[in-house]
């Protein structure tokens, strides 16, 4: 089977069942998906289309657009590194350390020594909470702020008045450099900035960024781009394969930053986006996707919109096509588009 072009995309802590390794790490019972339908109904058609909430019980649904099973995985650690890993084909038998008690003493110190810059910190905790305590006294005294989580992750933080981003990374590329000495090897280290004037409006940016190890062997990404094919990524995956395998980058630090080159790109393409009314009767009684994309999408510059009602049953076909209509005209719609012959053909609303 030949494919034009292949997404691949991560939801990343959406699984649907432990790992057969759960117990090491604290996961059993672990089942995200699961534990959501039973305390909320789920509205998600277009992953219910493709099969996705059949892969809890793998029952077969003749119905779905396509093909889904579950895998587990084989590789040792939990971390995001050792998933990404698997998913393009890297074997990885040994787990990045992890520091569920704070970094040694031995490692804290020569992170001083060789960034000049003292170390507050050193704690397993959220990171909200961790500048929340701390960013007070690093505004005065300038250490650095370094705490970790349940992840191989050594985590750099630092407001931006006193340590700006790019002295901050050149920092996180020398403590990278040190936690590659197998004892300390995390799988990343991450330069953490945030802003605020005091512990109640302290707030990480965008501006965070990864220093991962490169990976152990060649990946499936690797092998597409040595036969001269593209391989795009967007948001931090490229971090992740310490930009082993990508062909080009795309920059999101965040979800909005995602959500809009997503958009940018269907709009350089000539793609448009559907409103589904169905939301209006199972979404809170909110369209799919939401005003704010829909508006988002205009202020990009994008103008095939269609309409479908992801009706199910006779009753409800085109059901509440004249709301969808009015909140498209309300935004600054003119035009909604049918198709013919896979072309859109653009009827004024």
């Amino acid at each position: 089977m030949k494919f034009k072009r292949i997404f691949l995309l991560v939801l990343d802590s959406l699984g649907v069942g432990e790992a057969k390794d759960a117990e090491s790490y604290g996961d059993t019972g672990s089942n995200t998906l699961k534990h959501i339908m039973d305390k909320a109904e789920l509205y998600v058609p277009n992953l219910e289309k493709l099969g996705f909430l059949n892969t809890l019980t793998l029952t077969e649904n003749k119905k779905a657009d396509a093909y889904y099973t579950i895998a587990s995985p084989t590789n040792k650690g939990k971390d995001s590194l050792s998933g990404h890993y698997e998913l393009v084909g890297i074997k990885s038998d040994t787990p990045f350390k992890t520091f569920p008690n704070g970094f040694p003493r031995d490692l804290i110190n020569q992170i001083e020594v060789t960034t000049g810059r003292r170390v507050i910190g050193n704690v397993l905790a959220p990171g909200t909470s961790v500048i929340k305590e701390l960013g007070e006294r690093h505004i005065t005294y300038g250490g650095l702020i370094i705490y970790t989580t349940s992840d191989s992750v050594l985590n750099v933080a630092a407001h931006e008045k006193v340590i700006p981003p790019e002295t901050l990374y050149k920092y996180c590329e020398v403590i990278r450099a040190i936690t590659l000495k197998e004892e300390w090897k995390v799988g990343r280290v991450v330069a953490k900035p945030f802003i605020g004037n005091s512990r109640d409006s302290f707030r990480f940016t965008s501006h965070s960024k990864y220093f991962a190890v490169k990976p152990p062997m060649k990946s499936i990404l690797s092998k597409l781009k040595d036969n001269n094919l593209s391989v795009i990524s967007i948001g931090k995956i490229y971090d992740i394969f310490d930009g082993e395998g990508i062909t080009k980058k795309i920059t999101a630090s965040n979800n909005k930053e995602v959500l809009d080159e997503i958009l940018r790109q269907l709009i350089r393409r000539g793609k448009g986006i559907e409103i589904n009314t169905g939301g209006f009767r199972k979404l809170g009684n909110e369209p799919n996707p939401s005003r704010e994309i829909l508006e988002r999408y205009r202020e990009l510059g994008g103008e095939i919109i269609t309409v479908g009602s992801d009706a199910h049953r006779p009753e409800n076909v085109a059901c509440e096509f004249d709301r969808a209509a009015a909140l498209l005209k309300d935004i600054g719609y003119e035009y909604y588009c049918i198709f013919k012959n896979r072309s859109p053909e653009f009827l004024r609303l």
